[in-house]
């Protein structure tokens, strides 16, 4: 068998050069290749591996090769591929996973989304009538014909974008219990393709960090739930990991909705209705309020001001009589069921909500725009790492995202993980683009300070400006959805003007919306949150990304403050700082996904020139290749010459010398074989691999060929040697009347010797030769189609006479045959000799 490195080089030096039809190599994601390689080999006792690989390195094949190699070898192992987005998700199943498959390092992958972004019968029949006959029908076609039930699936059969908000009304929300309690379970395409989910036959499940935290916590709870995907499956990838804290912290927070609270009104108390529906009046004005005067945030978290916190407080006391005065009641009488009675536990719910929110121990904030509050626990850094080490138990985890560290250091990361420097690997690999050539970064001079009221409209200017410089093209990424909302709206008439389309984020899918983007080359796409990161269009689709603002996290957001815990005199340069360079960089990542790429980032926020932290953002840009202007006139010169001359760039050149490499990947992988100890049951023993060992590419192509055919895969017992694994191939091939020769010609022999050895291997050597009285049926000594089924009559009739015995699989020389019409394999009594 080959070696990890002489496997690693084969793939990237040869095979995906020739599947992309290039000779570029690129040596930052070959030597991310060999470095996971070596976190992944059982030489290395550290269990975390944290990478940061700069867009352009080709992290996912960086990643996932290696991987899918260790795991093969290990043979039990899967590899769960975790992902921020669904973009990168889509991706991934689309560009990468085809090439694993040509590769033959996967097999059965599955792409597990998380559950929003499935189609749900039951939620669509209780809001059937809220859409037209039309679309009742379309939906009705899709839960009968749909395969996977998933949103992309639906916009493809029906060739239409559907809108986040009717979307919304059928995706999926129920618990994975209640999915199969539901009515509609057993003729339902989410259920069925979400089941599939664990199944162990999956050797890549590509999900999101939400369902990967779920199923974790899920599993370690006092009364344990369904894990949704695989937690223990040897290999974890973490992919866009500067989001993945905070999604943890989705999946811990507990919340509820203004929304909520007016739901909750039918159980409240008549003495207290008419104060409590004043007081959520008071709450809502009182959040409009705040709202409006509000700098705009990408996170949406806001502390709970006093005169919020005020009317909590009586919220509370009013939901705490109404349980008082429901509780004795029904300690006084006796009573059926009623709605009441229902409410009493939400309402029990809701108390604890209240009181939690507004207990010390408790972190909590507000989201204005969804006018939602939450909480979470103090001990939520503490939670988290707990997290972390219950995965490492089970786990070689990979840490990636293009931007992990600042100014190159992962100090801020790990002290937000709680981590410490000896118990992880930390990589950070170099860039593999040409960015003094392929990029500018501009800052117009004219731009006001985002705390100016003329600020948005300042910015529609410039954007306008630039749309006419690029004829569309770009891609425009705000820090909040009221930004994103104002300057698309004020883009609209401009833009119809030009003929230029407009694509903004929740119109449709993301998915849907990336694609439309992509081939639509002139338009323009205004978008928040999602895609700063799993978002990318190479090509002449995007050569401009325009950010409003520098993405800082509001000054108070509790979050940071929570993941700062311990570090309060340096929040600013610890946690909030590194935050924002690293949206700030994810951003500028979107602009060049290839060398042949070219565009302008430009950051319409003049602080990067006026601050006493400008110089730090100015120095880390700077030292990734970027060159900053402030001049138009520049940036129409570089627009100009690169639409004529293309990106007039190139990859570094590759050398395999410079590609460092542990001694240990160029050992010869060894044999693993269990065997029975005395008394502590199994235990493992190492074999030397022999000089008539299988090779890696003998396996491989007895795999396509099992494929191909239709035949059942080689267990360990036909991968002794090249001689077996040779004859079950021919044999197979054989007995299933196919052409024997594209084994003959096509396997990969080690040598002369063997091809010379094996070649006298025939199918004939498989001959039925004991069966009796063969000849009168015809039976020249193959079972030819013409006598088989005489054959198997016989045999019937010979069990009937209690001359013949059925076995399960049994194997016995020179006196079995496979009978297809019935399916067994049968041994003759001595007495029918």
């Amino acid at each position: 068998m080959e070696s990890t490195a002489k496997k690693i080089f084969s793939i990237f030096e040869k095979k995906i050069p020739e599947n992309y039809e290039t000779e570029v190599i690129r040596t930052s994601q070959v030597q991310m290749a060999m470095d996971i390689a070596a976190f992944l080999n059982s030489n290395e006792s550290r269990k975390i591996m944290f990478i940061e690989a700069p867009v352009g390195t080709g992290k996912s094949l960086g990643a996932l090769i290696p991987s899918m190699i260790e795991a093969k070898k290990r043979a039990k192992d899967q590899v769960v591929y975790a992902t921020a987005t669904i973009n990168l998700q889509s991706q991934l199943m689309n560009s990468e996973v085809p090439l694993l498959k040509k590769l033959l390092l996967v097999k059965q992958p599955i792409l597990a989304k998380g559950k929003t972004h499935y189609f749900c019968k039951k939620e669509f029949m209780a809001k059937r009538n809220q859409f037209t006959p039309k679309e009742q029908e379309e939906f009705f076609k899709f839960v009968n014909r749909a395969k996977t039930g998933q949103r992309n699936e639906f916009e493809d059969v029906f060739k239409q974008d559907i809108s986040e908000y009717k979307w919304s009304k059928v995706a999926l929300n129920s618990t994975k219990r209640e999915c199969e309690r539901c009515e509609f379970s057993l003729n339902c395409p989410s259920i069925e393709h979400r089941n599939n989910f664990m199944s162990k036959s999956n050797d890549l499940v590509i999900t999101n960090h939400g369902q990967l935290i779920q199923s974790v916590l899920n599993s370690t709870a006092e009364i344990k739930q369904s894990a949704m995907v695989p937690i223990s499956p040897g290999i974890m990838i973490i992919d866009e990991a500067h989001h993945f804290i905070e999604n943890f912290l989705n999946q811990l927070e507990q919340s509820f909705t203004l929304y909520k609270l007016r739901e909750m009104k039918k159980f409240i108390s008549n003495k207290y209705k008419k104060k409590y529906v004043k007081l959520l009046g008071s709450l809502e004005r009182n959040i409009n309020k705040q709202w409006s005067s509000m700098e705009g945030s990408l996170q949406g978290r806001y502390p709970l001001k006093k005169d919020i916190r005020s009317i909590l407080k009586e919220l509370q006391d009013i939901v705490n009589n109404s349980l008082i005065e429901d509780s004795a009641r029904h300690s006084n009488q006796f009573s059926f069921m009623n709605e009441d009675d229902y409410g009493s536990s939400d309402l029990e719910e809701l108390y604890n909500a209240l009181k939690n929110i507004l207990d010390d121990s408790y972190v909590s904030w507000i989201n204005y725009d969804e006018k939602k509050f939450s909480l979470i626990s103090e001990s939520f850094p503490t939670d988290f790492r707990k997290f972390m080490d219950y995965l490492k138990q089970y786990n070689k985890i990979i840490v990636m995202s293009g931007t992990l560290t600042t100014n190159g250091d992962f100090d801020s990361l790990l002290n937000q993980w709680r981590l410490n420097k000896s118990e992880v690997i930390t990589k950070r690999l170099d860039t593999t683009f040409d960015y003094p050539n392929q990029t500018l970064v501009y800052v117009p001079e004219n731009m006001v300070l985002p705390t100016n009221p003329n600020y948005l409209e300042n910015c529609v200017e410039n954007i306008k400006g630039l749309i006419s410089l690029t004829e569309g093209r770009s891609l425009i990424l705000t820090t909040a959805k009221e930004h994103m909302n104002t300057i698309s709206e004020n883009l609209i008439a401009f833009l119809k003007e030009k003929k230029i389309n407009l694509f903004v984020q929740n119109q449709i899918g993301v998915e849907k919306l990336t694609k439309q983007f992509k081939e639509d080359e002139t338009s323009v796409l205004v978008g928040s949150g999602s895609f700063f990161s799993g978002f990318s269009v190479p090509g002449k689709s995007l050569i401009s990304v325009v950010l409003t603002k520098l993405p800082f996290p509001v000054p108070n957001d509790p979050f940071l403050e929570l993941i700062g815990q311990g570090y309060e005199d340096e929040l600013f340069e610890l946690i909030i700082f590194p935050h924002m360079m690293n949206k700030l960089n994810q951003a500028a990542g979107r602009l060049i996904r290839d060398i042949k790429d070219f565009g302008i980032f430009t950051i319409l926020d003049p602080r990067i020139f006026t601050q006493k932290y400008s110089g730090e953002i100015q120095d880390d840009l700077e030292s990734q290749g970027y060159k900053i202007t402030r001049s138009l006139e520049e940036v129409k010169r570089f627009i100009d010459k690169k639409l004529k001359n293309g990106a007039e760039a190139q990859y570094h050149p590759y050398k395999r010398e410079k590609i460092y490499v542990k001694d240990y990947l160029w050992e010869t992988p060894v044999i693993q074989t269990k065997a029975v100890g005395k008394t502590s049951g199994m235990v493992q023993k190492v074999k030397n691999v022999n000089n008539n060992e299988v090779t890696e590419s003998q396996i491989e192509f007895s795999e396509e060929i099992c494929k191909q055919y239709d035949i059942r895969p080689p267990t360990p017992k036909f991968k002794k040697t090249p001689d077996v694994l040779y004859k079950y191939l021919i044999e197979s091939l054989f007995w299933k009347y196919d052409d024997t020769a594209i084994v003959e010609n096509e396997f990969p022999f080690s040598d002369e010797t063997e091809k010379k050895r094996l070649s006298k291997i025939k199918g004939i050597d498989r001959m039925p030769v004991t069966l009796p009285n063969c000849s009168k049926f015809g039976c020249d000594g193959v079972c030819k189609e013409k006598t088989k089924q005489k054959i198997c009559e016989m045999l019937k009739a010979d069990y009937k006479a209690n001359k013949v015995k059925f076995y399960n699989g049994s194997n016995f020389t020179n006196c079995t045959v496979s009978i297809e019409p019935i399916g067994i394999i049968v041994k003759h009594f001595n007495d029918t000799k």
